[in-house]
C-alpha cells in the first residue's frame, strides 16, 4: 500500500502567511528553487489545516526522507516559505 504523504499547515500559519486566502504558497528549496503549490482547506476535528498539494513530489525532488524534520522561514516581503534546513 502506497503512503500518503501531506504538508497541513495550521490554520495560524495560513493566516500570518495569507494562504487562507490566496490557497497558494510558494516554497523555496535550499539552492533558492522555488515551486508554487495548490493550498486547500481541510476540516480538522476543532479547527481547519490547509493541506499543501504536491508536497511528496517536493520531498523526493529536494531528497527529504522519512523521520527528516524540516525547518522552514517565511519572508513576508516576497511571500515564500525558504526551507532552512533538515534535521536528521
Amino acid at each position: 500500500m502506497k503512503k500518503l504523504i501531506w504538508l497541513r499547515l495550521p490554520v495560524e500559519v495560513a493566516r500570518i502567511t495569507g494562504i487562507d486566502e490566496t490557497l497558494k504558497v510558494k516554497i523555496a528549496n535550499r539552492q533558492n528553487v522555488e515551486t508554487k503549490h495548490d493550498v486547500r482547506p481541510e476540516p480538522n476535528k476543532n479547527s481547519i489545516k490547509y493541506v499543501v498539494k504536491g508536497w511528496a513530489k517536493w520531498l523526493k525532488y529536494n531528497n527529504i526522507q522519512e523521520g527528516d524534520h524540516c525547518k522552514f522561514q517565511y519572508f513576508p516581503g516576497i511571500c515564500v516559505l525558504f526551507h532552512a534546513g533538515v534535521f536528521r
